[in-house]
C-alpha cells in the first residue's frame, strides 16, 4: 500500500515506511535519503514483486 506522511511520523516510524527514490542510479549515487531504495522509474513494471 503507498501512502503519503508527514516527515515526523517518518523519522518516529522508520522501521514500518520505505523511501524509494525512482531516479537513475548515476543520480542516486550523487546522494540520496539514508537507507532509500533505488528503483529506477523505468524498471519498477519488472520489480513489481517488491511491492506486493
Amino acid at each position: 500500500m503507498f501512502q503519503t506522511i508527514l516527515i515526523n511520523e517518518f523519522k518516529y516510524n522508520q522501521q514500518e515506511h520505505h523511501v524509494i527514490d525512482v531516479r537513475e542510479p548515476i543520480e542516486f549515487a550523487m546522494g540520496s535519503i539514508p537507507n532509500a531504495l533505488n528503483i529506477p522509474l523505468q524498471t519498477i513494471p519488472y520489480n513489481l514483486g517488491f511491492f506486493g
